[in-house]
């Protein structure tokens, strides 16, 4: 008997406790929903920013997202990303703005190494903030350093592995390529080329590919020709 009086209690007390909670997190939304809309009434805006692991929210009358950071003195260095930009306009009645630190990052492209402040942790975004092509062939690998105590403050490092550039000669059309492949029978493999039975390559198929190198493939003798107008 005083199992079951004692399992109502707990149930019963489950339920207080879940109404409770819910009655509070609805109050907590009509505050907000009604402190959002009185600063709407005068003008004002609220505006949550995001910086590093910081959370601020503020109101404010500010235009851009540019006034809000200068008004409430958060600094912005020429690295950082900011989210939404700067110069947006701010209309709505409530904006998250993400402010993405720039850090120091390590650029290993065979003998060249490049050090660069950037906020991105992509490859692809960090070369393009470093101006250096990355092409789609090339292999890109994203590290952390291995010794934060040896690392000087290095947030990553980004090592790149070229790609072999050539000329290749498609039934006519000149094009420039690139390959990780050894040997030409490989590459033509790897791009997909089907060599029909009176197809013929310039060069053996077991011809190691070097940079620069020509490679010319014909089909049926035929080729294509290409004439500006």
């Amino acid at each position: 008997m005083n199992f079951i009086f004692t399992k109502k209690l707990i149930t019963k007390n489950f339920w207080l406790m879940f109404i409770a909670a819910v009655t509070l997190l609805l109050a907590l939304f009509f505050i907000l929903n009604n402190r959002v809309q009185a600063a709407s009434d005068n003008g004002e805006r609220m505006i949550t920013i995001h910086d590093r692991s910081t959370k601020k929210v503020v109101v404010t009358k500010a235009d851009s997202v540019e006034k809000v950071l200068k008004e409430v003195h958060i600094d912005v260095n020429p690295d950082d990303t900011v989210d939404p930009f700067p110069n947006t306009k701010l209309t709505e009645k409530s904006y998250q703005i993400n402010i993405y630190r720039a850090k120091p990052v390590i650029i290993n492209d065979g003998i060249k190494q490049y050090r660069i402040m950037t906020s991105h942790e992509s490859a692809r975004q960090i070369m393009q903030d470093a101006d250096l092509p990355l092409y789609d062939e090339d292999i890109a690998k994203l590290n952390r350093p291995t010794n934060i105590l040896e690392s000087d403050g290095v947030s990553h490092e980004l090592i790149i592995q070229r790609a072999t550039s050539f000329t290749l000669v498609l039934y006519g059309k000149t094009v420039e390529a690139r390959t990780q492949e050894k040997t030409v029978g490989k590459m033509i493999q790897q791009k997909g080329i089907k060599l029909g039975p009176n197809d013929a390559l310039s060069i053996s198929s077991k011809t190691p590919i070097s940079k620069g190198m020509k490679v010319e493939i014909w089909r049926n003798g035929k080729q294509t020709i290409t004439e500006e107008q």
